[in-house]
């Protein structure tokens, strides 16, 4: 196995087939429990990949079955280490989503990332202090609420007024996530200078919703309009519909034989919420033990 692989889930990896990943070789193993728990009722064996030199980073996968974000999905890591006995402190764990997946990235990237170091991206998140526990645990125990402010290659991103003001934001729009009214950068690829602002990206989400024939028929549209240009630019962002025709081999489907008969369901809340916990109680293979994860958002 090469240092530059990174291996997604590894679930049915068996316990002795670690033993074939070379120690001075070994990649990365990209660590999703609830997803794994979820849909499988089980977990990836993540003593014997670090025994092995496995780098062991955190993901919340995709959203039909993963957690929203990585700050919920440490908390998930330490449900299962605690159930299974993975002898893993929270240290480790927050170097799963710091860290360790900057180290290995940057074997690709030449470049330092997750680590505040010379020369290295500037990626910086700023929490709240929560609890009584020593800075590690705080991390991990830290929710949506607890996030002040996100930097993002040295340039403030999203958090508190008062903090993105002290950054030197530029121009912002306002989001309200767990209660409390933040500021958020999302550059407008068109209009330089400008940012997209948030309420106009949730009315076309919406738009696109309750008439996807009409979004894909402008979406063509857009893709033959650049074909045809002498000189054509591709778009900042494509959308590729991931397996709606349930097709599990193609990396990409089709569009839908009838667009209009498609349901695209309500958009979900940013954050870890009720409606969110109730979904999880009594549904998926995970034998209740996911039903923990609610415990860190009930105070």
């Amino acid at each position: 196995m090469g240092k530059k692989l990174i291996a997604i889930h590894c679930n049915a990896v068996a316990d002795t087939d670690w033993n074939h990943w070379q120690s001075a070789e070994a990649g990365a193993v990209v660590w999703s429990p609830f997803s794994n728990l979820w849909l499988y009722g089980m977990t990836t064996n993540i003593p014997a990949a670090r025994n092995r030199g496995i780098t062991v980073c955190l993901g919340s996968d995709w959203g039909p079955s993963g957690t929203k974000h990585v700050l919920a999905e440490i908390k998930v890591a330490k449900i299962v280490c605690q159930k299974e006995g993975f002898n893993l402190q929270d240290r480790d764990l927050v170097a799963m989503m710091t860290s360790n997946p900057g180290d290995i990235l940057s074997r690709c990237w030449s470049r330092q990332i997750g680590r505040l170091t010379p020369n290295s991206f500037g990626d910086i998140t700023v929490l709240r202090p929560r609890g009584n526990g020593d800075l590690w645990s705080q991390i991990l125990n830290a929710t949506e609420w607890e996030v002040m402010l996100a930097v993002v290659a040295g340039r403030p991103r999203y958090g508190d007024a008062a903090a993105m003001t002290s950054a030197g934001a530029g121009p912002v729009t306002t989001i309200t996530v767990a209660g409390k009214q933040r500021k958020l950068v999302i550059p407008d690829p068109d209009h330089s200078g400008q940012v997209l602002q948030w309420t106009d990206i949730i009315s076309r989400l919406d738009a696109v919703r309750k008439n996807p024939a009409a979004a894909l028929k402008k979406a063509e549209e857009r893709i033959h309009s650049l074909a045809a240009s002498a000189s054509p630019v591709r778009p900042p962002l494509e959308l590729t519909l991931d397996m709606p025709s349930g097709d599990g081999f193609a990396v990409a489907a089709a569009a839908p034989a009838d667009p209009a008969k498609v349901v695209i369901p309500l958009l979900p809340t940013l954050v870890h919420d009720k409606a969110f916990f109730t979904d999880i109680h009594g549904r998926g293979f995970h034998g209740g033990l996911l039903d923990g994860l609610a415990g860190f958002y009930s105070s």
